[in-house]
């Protein structure tokens, strides 16, 4: 076998480079620390109870019963083990994250290059200036994760798309398919979709390609390899999308079988599936806002005061300082944002230098791609296009937050600049050809930056949405102060106008560094092996200072400002007075417990040694969670916007943005109307602790008139549709009364039962619960648990029977006299069918990549 030993080794440069690199910047990585995230908090609160059972048992729980009742695991933590490239994974043990996803971001993007035939030099540059866009950092600080991990793939899914095109059939195919596998493998549909939009538009530029050259036999080879590609992507992550499938229908994003709103108001919204329109525009990027593409302070950066820039704060007079000081840097029109996306300033030079210069096929669809991914971040702020998307085009009103659209610009841009300077450097007479465009179009570019920082005002206003008319409500209110407001408000306009003129000083400098480098390859006055190197450095240190602005290795004595400790994040939340007195209350009344907290305590003691008081209150939790099944009110902690009584609690709340649509739906109408709480919904829920506010700080207040884990109905009220059925828990006694939907009549044989009997909870696992009955005559037992189908499956003495939806959001069943076993096990198909599935596509996939590399090997030897 013959390799190239010079190719080799500028590949192993650029591999250790993005190594080095990655692991510089995010160096505490590599010293046992990792970074402060709000989102991996709230899923640590989340999750607790998912990972205790894993650890128990060995086994997936599929359920957790510590948020809003209780709801499917499949989008919080589940474990697939079937897709056998999920092992991949397992070289985050060895290069940990973040490191990693930076690394794979540019050697993915580095892959995309090689494909295009761009010349490594090139290629890390295009790397380098992908991976370190602005907005991967404020995701990665925001803690999505997943995220990141979904878009480092994306390049290597295009680059095999390029291959099939390029005839490369089966190398192609694979490449997306294992490319593919990855990307979905993470976790994040919303990334996953806007790569299949991507791949769409690039798509429909080979087709119209192939078809004016008419080669439509090539054509459907491309589609017919690509489809086959996706399939073995798709059946090797079957599993998690089989059960994120199923579930989703039953969410906030499935069908809403409500005509009424909790107000009582028709609904006039015309969806009958999908988010809320609001809701997904919600985070929409201002128009003015897109400028932060060229200089990140286009709208003040980050959410925050202005008093923590010291250098704006100059700009204002002395008197007004501690006013404006204490005003918010971000005047744009998101509700609040980590920061800006910033793709680089010398990246969009070299955009729109390739948008007017550039003849490779690729131009087209990623300055359409940049353009589309731009008017669909406008979001509400561009409503009758986003408009067209969430009525017409599929599964676009599935997700939120249309600012992520933004990602596919962050990859088309570098992109297409990277191709500009390709054809600059290998046309002979690509400068003496494009010269007035390029010219023109630098030109452009800093005249407007100098317009700008001449006069912004003319072209910016310094205010955010409702401001100003917040500020004219005052002088309406108190014209005495009026004049005070105006001199505040003016000092106001200083202070932000300096933070963007600021930002827009230094991208015009760049930009001119960026045009002379273009300038100097151009007229070949300096070879482009030098160039190049000094250009890729400029654009990493440029993206580099921005991305420190949010991610940093500051300390603060001892300690890193952005980075705790492994175990502060696996243990984030620290247990409050009330936390242990509903523990303690427990422990007391129920010895069982006690003896078995004492039991896990001495067992952890032995196999660690000292414990702490976190690691006592865990140990405390964790055994007290797994032997109870009562439910907490948190009403000092954001009760639905929050998982931190999650981490210690069964709650009726909780943090989590993919609740079933029910659930959400009784928390409108009983649970948040006016704070109003309907006491009969919090009964039957179980709700034994209320965690409150009072004027001596948060306690706890006991709920004497909890129902239980279940009991036996008296009279059954029939209801026609969800309308009625929802609002029959307005004026119902859940002790004696049940609320049934019509559909469900073929399962109900009376409308009044015996209460005469007892149902008792003898086991209680995440995924499996066993009740003792013991009845004289036949009864309708009501269950405190949150009906989910498919997946939940009931049995009466070892026989599966049906059980129905009642109240609204729980479970009930029809069970005769006598002493029975009743027991509920959630075993979905979609779990244990998948991963079959998935091990067999996953192992097809393998193969073929094995078998394709082996076969090039050979090739190149021969």
């Amino acid at each position: 076998m013959q390799i190239d030993k010079n190719k080799a080794l500028i590949h192993g440069i650029a591999i250790v480079l993005f190594l080095v690199i990655s692991g510089v910047f995010f160096s505490p990585a590599f010293q046992g620390f990792v970074l402060s995230q709000g989102d991996i908090q709230s899923w640590v609160g989340m999750s607790r109870a998912i990972l205790d059972y894993r650890e128990a048992y060995g086994s997936e729980p599929l359920w957790t019963a510590n948020m809003f009742g209780g709801m499917p695991a499949f989008q919080i933590s589940m474990i697939t083990d079937g897709n056998l490239l999920g092992y991949i994974n397992e070289l985050r043990n060895i290069y940990p994250r973040p490191p990693f996803y930076f690394f794979v971001m540019m050697s993915s993007f580095y892959i995309l290059m090689l494909t295009l035939k761009v010349r490594p030099r090139l290629a890390i540059l295009g790397a380098l200036a992908f991976a370190f866009s602005s907005f991967f950092m404020i995701s990665l600080e925001a803690g999505h994760n997943s995220k990141i991990d979904a878009v480092s793939y994306l390049p290597a899914i295009v680059a095999g798309m390029i291959l099939v095109v390029r005839k490369k059939y089966i190398p192609g195919s694979i490449l997306t398919a294992v490319a593919l596998s990855l990307q979905i493998a993470a976790n994040h549909f919303q990334i996953t979709y806007y790569t299949a939009i991507t791949l769409l538009v690039i798509g429909i530029a080979e087709m119209v390609r192939a078809l004016k050259q008419q080669e439509q036999k090539h054509l459907l080879k491309v589609i017919g390899f690509l489809v086959v590609a996706a399939l073995l992507a798709v059946s090797s992550n079957i599993t998690r999308l089989w059960t994120t499938y199923t579930y989703v229908e039953s969410t906030m994003r499935g069908e809403n079988e409500l005509t009424i709103e909790a107000d009582g108001a028709k609904n006039l919204t015309g969806q009958e599936s999908g988010l809320d329109k609001d809701y997904i525009t919600n985070w929409s990027l201002g128009i003015g806002e897109t400028w932060s593409l060229l200089f990140p302070n286009a709208k003040g950066g980050p959410t925050g005061a202005i008093g923590n820039n010291e250098d704006a704060l100059e700009e204002v007079s002395p008197r007004a300082r501690q006013y404006v000081g204490q005003m918010n840097q971000y005047w744009g029109n998101q509700p609040f944002t980590a920061g800006p996306v910033y793709v680089g300033a010398i990246i969009v030079l070299l955009f729109f230098l390739g948008a007017f210069t550039v003849k490779h096929w690729l131009k087209w669809p990623l300055v359409v791609l940049t353009a589309l991914s731009i008017m669909l971040a406008w979001g509400k702020n561009f409503m009758w296009f986003t408009e067209l998307f969430i009525d017409y085009f599929p599964m676009y009103n599935k997700f939120r937050s249309v600012t992520m659209m933004l990602m596919v610009a962050e990859f088309a841009m570098p992109l297409l600049g990277v191709l500009f300077l390709k054809e600059l450097i290998e046309k002979n007479n690509f400068w003496k050809e494009n010269k007035k465009k390029i010219l023109t179009v630098s030109g452009v570019l800093a005249g407007i930056m100098i317009l700008f920082m001449i006069t912004p005002s003319s072209f910016f206003d310094f205010y955010a949405n409702g401001e100003l008319a917040r500020f004219e409500a005052q002088k309406s209110s108190n014209p005495q102060a009026a004049s005070q407001i105006d001199m505040m408000l003016a000092e106001l306009e200083k202070a932000r106008e300096s933070i963007f003129k600021a930002d827009l000083l230094r991208s015009f400098f760049l930009v001119l560094l960026g045009f002379i480098g273009v300038f100097l390859i151009g007229v070949k006055k300096i070879q482009p092996k030098v160039i190049v190197p000094i250009l890729a450095a400029v654009i990493l240190l440029d993206l580099w200072f921005v991305d420190r602005r949010y991610i940093h290795n500051d300390k603060n004595g001892r300690n890193y400002e952005k980075w705790v400790k492994k175990e502060g994040q696996r243990q984030p939340y620290k247990a409050q007075p009330y936390d242990l007195q509903i523990l303690q209350s427990e422990l007391q009344n129920r010895p069982k417990v006690s003896q078995e907290v004492e039991k896990n305590m001495a067992e952890l003691q032995q196999k660690e040694g000292n414990l702490d008081e976190s690691d006592r209150n865990k140990v405390m939790f964790s055994t007290l969670d797994s032997m109870s099944n009562y439910r907490v009110l948190d009403l000092v902690n954001n009760t639905y916007n929050s998982s931190r009584s999650s981490y210690f609690h069964k709650t009726i709340g909780g943090y989590n943005a993919a609740k079933l649509m029910r659930y959400q739906q009784l928390i409108e109408f009983h649970m948040s109307s006016g704070g109003q709480f309907n006491r009969s919904v919090l009964n039957m829920l179980n709700t034994k602790y209320i965690i409150q506010k009072t004027q001596n700080g948060p306690s706890v207040t006991q709920n004497p008139e909890a129902i239980g884990h279940a009991w036996l109905a008296k009279n059954v009220n029939w209801v026609p549709n969800a309308d009625e059925e929802i609002k029959a828990l307005d004026n119902f006694n859940p002790r004696t009364d049940v609320v049934i939907d019509e559909r469900f009549k073929d399962e109900v044989s009376q409308n009044d039962y015996s209460q005469e009997g007892t149902v008792t909870l003898e086991q209680f696992k995440l995924n499996d619960l066993k009740y003792s009955v013991d009845l004289t005559e036949k009864s309708f037992i009501v269950f405190s648990e949150i009906f989910y189908q498919p997946g939940w499956q009931a049995y009466i003495d070892g026989e599966e029977v049906d059980h129905i939806r009642v109240n609204w959001i729980l479970r009930g069943m029809e069970v005769t006299a006598g002493e029975h076993e009743v027991v509920f096990k959630f075993r979905p198909a979609s779990y244990a069918i998948g991963e079959k599935v998935s091990f067999a596509s996953s192992l097809l996939l393998v193969l073929l990549a094995i078998g394709v590399l082996i076969k090039s090997l050979r090739d190149k030897n021969e």
